[in-house]
């Protein structure tokens, strides 16, 4: 297998157009520059345009005549602030931070949230008002979630711990990540959209 040509570019443009691991390596196959995405991608004003991830599938079958590669590289995005290993980052950093795709919020960008309640018997009380590491073990990387105060309003909601995304698309795909991991694990209990 050869070595993937412009990883930080496909990095960037995976975050950025939140594309999965098929989509990339479809347009890959397809020699398409990751740095051109933008002008391809739908936008606003452009209602006739299909989202990114339908037109690269679109192209690829037209090309390939199938619907998707015979082998699928995963393609990690890793986020230097976001890892466990370094030094614990800050509330604000998680606040303005997608914990599905690492896109970094804006001012001006809405903020999306999922909460999440514990399993019964697990105790957080330690990361009361703190931040708190969650190992995703179906995904192999460790996303950070907010764990409101006991007398906060998202806690009386049922809330027991909270992660920032920037889409609604990133928290469907947490979401699904999470409900793979609440039948393996025993930490959460289950997961619910909050705007």
């Amino acid at each position: 297998m050869s070595k993937i040509k412009n990883k930080e570019e496909w990095k960037k443009a995976k975050r950025r157009y939140h594309l999965d691991d098929i989509h990339i390596e479809m347009a890959r196959e397809l020699g398409m520059n990751p740095k051109k995405c933008g002008g391809i991608t739908k936008h606003k004003q452009q209602s006739w345009k299909a989202p990114l991830p339908e037109f690269i599938e679109d192209l690829y079958f037209k090309h390939f005549k199938k619907e998707k590669p015979d082998v699928i590289k995963p393609f990690r995005v890793e986020h230097n602030s976001m890892k466990l290993k370094r030094k614990k980052p800050k509330i604000k950093q998680v606040l303005t931070t997608c914990s599905w795709c690492g896109f970094k919020i804006g001012n001006d960008g809405p903020i999306y949230s999922i909460g999440c309640k514990k399993r019964p018997g697990v105790n957080i009380s330690k990361y009361e008002g703190q931040i708190m590491p969650i190992k995703m073990a179906t995904l192999g990387k460790t996303i950070w979630a907010i764990v409101p105060p006991a007398e906060s309003d998202a806690r009386k909601a049922g809330n027991d711990f909270l992660f920032t995304l920037c889409s609604e698309d990133c928290g469907d795909k947490l979401k699904e990540a999470l409900e793979l991991e609440k039948e393996i694990g025993e930490l959460i209990f289950s997961a619910e959209h909050i705007c």
